[in-house]
């Protein structure tokens, strides 16, 4: 169920590769189109970034997204829970798709 999850990422325009970390950073699975290899250090470091950042300006409430673009590569975190977490990469202009398809796939989770 998990790899039909990340490859129906694969599906969506503009995504390169998909992956679900744990609360540690490490890799719980990932999905990715040929020649393609994650940056789990990479991806752990940014979203570490921007955690440290959200909680500085705001202590009260709990990051749920970023989104990160440089260039024509763009990047997406979803927490969806306080140990799994689900991250995006590809092209940039195609990260509101990619939101979207997070959504859909959260709203059948909830209703199983």
């Amino acid at each position: 169920m998990l790899a039909d999850l990340l490859n129906s990422f694969l599906q969506v325009k503009g995504v390169k590769q998909s992956l679900i970390l744990d609360q540690y950073g490490g890799l719980v699975s990932g999905v990715s189109k040929e020649g393609e290899l994650p940056n789990i250090q990479s991806f752990v470091h940014q979203l570490a970034s921007h955690l440290q950042v959200a909680q500085a300006i705001s202590p009260q409430e709990n990051l749920a997204q970023v989104w990160v673009e440089g260039g024509n590569n763009g990047r997406f975190f979803e927490i969806l829970s306080h140990n799994r977490i689900i991250v995006v990469e590809g092209e940039s202009t195609f990260i509101p798709l990619w939101r979207n398809h997070i959504r859909t796939i959260k709203k059948g989770l909830e209703s199983n």
